[in-house]
């Protein structure tokens, strides 16, 4: 089966290091910002690349997620294309291979679970094309095992969940509540399991019981009555989180407490903005919540370029850890609408400018240090001190 698979790509040529040149950077499409007198030394190059990304949805966090590697794309002056709504193993394996067959020199994926890898690993190094995850860690260790042998898996980009997750757990201990639940989708999804795992450690840190968990919730009318159904069965719930808010969890969530009579009265925390968080906040609705992490797969996009490029940051497997943003107050959500997801006026946390000093083919001192830093400096003020000094 594999085999066969395989027999449907023709090998493309491998990415071998080009002689050292200097090249003047107003050559390239992207970073113009640079002096027309400026020189870049680099061994690799960008020019006529293509970049296949999958998307699960193309909208809400995912659309984001696309919209602004488009505008890192322009400025690298790569080409990028998505494919959308594989959910499961079989279909995502497909969506790899139809990237591939379109001609992309590197792959941004994420996985929907984790039974997938082996094959895209496979896939990918008999197509000789790179590839990287983003938004994803990997939990099973055989898998794990068998990515760190894959000559063309370049790495991934994860989210800070845990540090999410127990900061959910202390903001309600702070108030003082200790009658908790949890809504989450099935386990299965690294993403959830570790905001799961460091609610429940904290949690347990401070005495705050867990009344109910459930994770089964994967839409809007999920959410609705899963938070129907603890408020049936534990009327003295203080306080719930919601593990992912997205593709309307969050939103059925608070349908359900306001059904209940409960809306506002119950503390909630969650992981992923809805499209009224601002006003879901302000009302008092929500608490707080974690968002921002449309940035994730522009860290893992700068591990494949250089890859792409030939120009590799490490021949190690690179694990990227980023942050979310903290949204708790109407001063928050107006930053955050203005200086950090104004897609509005195509306003992101990082620029195409900045974007390109991640790369070696435009900045020789590029470093896995120097993304890295990025990622774990990445917080609203961060972001707000960046782009005001600029």
């Amino acid at each position: 089966m594999q085999g066969e698979r395989q027999m449907k790509f023709t090998k493309k040529t491998g990415v071998g290091l080009l002689a050292a040149a200097a090249i003047i950077s107003t050559l390239f499409a992207g970073c113009s910002a640079k002096e027309e007198t400026e020189t870049v030394n680099t061994t690799g190059s960008l020019e006529g690349k293509k970049i296949g990304m999958t998307l699960l949805v193309d909208d809400g966090l995912f659309g984001t997620m696309y919209d602004y590697l488009e505008t890192l794309a322009d400025a690298a002056g790569v080409e990028l294309i998505s494919d959308v709504g594989a959910f499961s193993s079989e279909a995502q394996i497909g969506s790899v291979e139809n990237l591939i067959a379109e001609g992309c020199d590197g792959i941004l994926y994420c996985n929907f679970g984790e039974d997938s890898l082996i094959d895209i690993a496979q896939i990918c190094d008999a197509a000789e094309v790179f590839w990287v995850q983003y938004s994803r860690d990997i939990m099973d260790q055989d898998i794990l095992n068998v990515l760190d042998n894959s000559e063309y898996y370049v790495g991934r980009t994860v989210e800070n969940n845990y540090d999410s997750g127990s900061g959910i757990a202390q903001e309600f201990h702070e108030k003082g509540l200790s009658k908790t639940a949890i809504i989450g989708p099935t386990p299965g999804d690294s993403t959830t399991d570790v905001v799961a795992e460091g609610y429940k450690e904290k949690a347990e840190e401070y005495g705050m019981e867990i009344l109910a968990e459930i994770r089964n919730c994967e839409d809007f009318a999920d959410g609705k009555k899963s938070a129907e159904i603890i408020i049936d069965s534990f009327p003295e719930t203080e306080a719930i989180i919601v593990l992912s808010g997205a593709t309307g969890k969050l939103e059925g969530v608070l349908d359900g407490l306001n059904s209940k009579g409960k809306l506002g009265e119950i503390v909630v925390g969650a992981i992923d903005a809805t499209e009224t968080i601002a006003e879901d906040i302000s009302a008092g609705y929500v608490d707080i919540c974690y968002t921002g992490q449309y940035v994730n797969p522009g860290f893992s996009f700068a591990l494949l370029l250089n890859a792409v490029a030939g120009t590799p940051l490490s021949e190690e497997k690179i694990v990227i850890c980023d942050n979310h943003v903290a949204l708790r107050s109407n001063e928050d959500t107006e930053n955050y609408s203005m200086y950090v997801e104004n897609t509005a006026d195509n306003i992101y946390a990082f620029t195409g400018e900045e974007f390109c000093k991640w790369l070696k083919v435009y900045n020789p001192d590029a470093d896995l240090d120097l993304i890295m830093e990025a990622a774990s400096n990445y917080s609203m003020d961060d972001v707000i001190n960046r782009h005001n000094s600029g």
